[in-house]
């Protein structure tokens, strides 16, 4: 770590920036910024590059401009005091552990243009206790949500057609889900199942809130 990158507290990014791309050997632009708190990113910005943020320890809120379209690859991973971020409605895609181990996050609203969560986009928000699910979003993600040990509410829209492995992995929190389809069109989305056992969940999910009545697991 530069002598520069440990004591960064304040940032502005210039106008006319358009990306915030990895640095040399995939290191981002304030990789290991551990003193960095606030960070001002100009309109225009489209694209938040692999690695961008990650272990800016000290950063406890963002907000992303509405150019913002993309959100890479651990772009605010070990982000440990982030408490808040605003998605902006122009973003389409959360990349690979974009929010892994943002372990102060408590909520986060995705907006309806996201049409794509990578896996293990929420790793580890140990503090995260609701989210809401997009109508844009298909496909629940391979460990998308796993060890989300306060997650108490989710809401899951009849866009869903699939639930990867272990996306609710560890969330002992989670008693119950909120469907907004019918009880056939939950029972018709594609879910985890290894060696006849369920692995997209815990057992201590015991509940599907549907439109038209409740499943009981």
């Amino acid at each position: 770590m530069s002598d520069k990158k440990a004591t960064l507290q304040k940032a502005i990014v210039k106008n006319g920036i358009a990306n915030l791309e990895s640095g040399f050997g995939g290191g981002g632009i304030f990789s290991d910024c551990i003193n960095l708190k606030d960070v001002i990113l100009p309109s225009g910005l489209i694209y938040i590059g692999q690695n961008c943020f990650i272990n800016c320890k000290s950063l406890t809120n963002i907000s992303l401009p509405d150019s913002v379209t993309s959100i890479e690859a651990h772009a605010f991973r070990d982000c440990s005091s982030l408490t808040s971020i605003t998605i902006s409605n122009s973003v389409k895609s959360i990349g690979y552990d974009a929010f892994g181990r943002c372990s102060s996050l408590t909520n986060i609203t995705i907006p309806e243009s996201v049409t794509s969560i990578s896996q293990d986009a929420f790793y580890s928000c140990s503090s995260l206790t609701s989210i809401t699910i997009p109508n844009s979003v298909k496909s629940i993600r391979y460990n998308v949500f796993e060890d989300c040990s306060s997650l108490t509410n989710i809401t899951i829209p009849e866009s869903v057609t699939s639930i990867e492995q272990w996306a609710f992995k560890n969330c002992s929190s989670l008693t119950n889900i909120m469907y907004k389809g019918t009880k056939e069109q939950w029972n018709n989305i594609d879910k985890s199942i290894t060696s006849g056992e369920v692995d997209w969940c815990d057992s201590t999910l015991k509940t599907i809130t549907c439109t038209d009545g409740v499943i009981t697991l």
